[in-house]
């Protein structure tokens, strides 16, 4: 009961807090988006660090298959700019670790005993990069380019996360034609969902969120590998 008393209050909020009664449905929805990006604009620039769990989805359109859901733990540090440090520990279907520091990334594959290494520069080339990167943009960033559509208020997380949802499509070309991004009241994107134009997609979500949680740079790194691990050029 109290779930469902929480999903229809943050629909009213919807309607009712931003003052756009008399609005028509296009007004209420600008409305509502730029309220949502100045929302997420404070949360970016009062956001010093993040931990959290994460869960990441991925579809695959010719198998007509869902992956493996992998379940991780994430360590977050913003920086300057679009760059960000950030560190993945999965957990399950297997053990890897994913660290990005000052634009260098090294993935670690224990069973592999394997590290591949490189710049994020080069990555993101090819890639359009994680749902991460939508909580380090400011709101002019998501303006100039995204087109976003409010697409209402959901419970997500198994119901345990309240949240507004966007569809933002990309101004410029990108890997993804649009991504959905859930973000909560307090302005944080808690889960991204990106369709590529293949029909395949990626779902990442971030729950049991620390906001500004006590963590270190050096946290963030791979320093105490093994010595018969063999390094990678990505």
């Amino acid at each position: 009961m109290k779930k469902i008393i929480q999903y229809f209050v943050l629909t009213a909020i919807a309607v009712f807090a931003f003052g756009v009664l008399s609005q028509t449905n296009a007004q209420v929805d600008q409305t509502i988006i730029r309220e949502l990006y100045n929302r997420m604009g404070e949360n970016q620039k009062t956001l010093k660090s993040l931990k959290s769990k994460v869960r990441m989805e991925r579809y695959n359109s010719q198998l007509k298959e869902v992956e493996t859901a992998q379940d991780g733990t994430v360590l977050y540090i913003p920086a300057k700019g679009k760059n960000a440090n950030v560190r993945i520990d999965w957990t399950y279907p297997q053990q890897e670790t994913l660290s990005v520091v000052n634009g260098k990334y090294l993935l670690y594959r224990p069973r592999l005993e394997q590290v591949i290494e490189g710049r994020t520069s080069e990555v993101q080339k090819k890639d359009a990069g994680s749902g991460l990167q939508f909580i380090n943009m400011s709101p002019q960033e998501l303006k100039q380019n995204f087109d976003a559509k409010w697409l209402g208020s959901e419970l997500i997380a198994k119901g345990t996360i309240s949240a507004y949802k966007l569809k933002l499509t990309p101004k410029k070309p990108m890997q993804y034609s649009y991504a959905e991004v859930w973000v909560t009241p307090e302005g944080m994107p808690t889960q991204v969902k990106m369709y590529e134009k293949n029909g395949d997609w990626t779902n990442i979500l971030l729950y049991t969120l620390e906001k500004n949680a006590s963590i270190k740079l050096d946290q963030l790194g791979l320093s105490n590998l093994p010595k018969s691990v063999k390094r990678v050029k990505g």
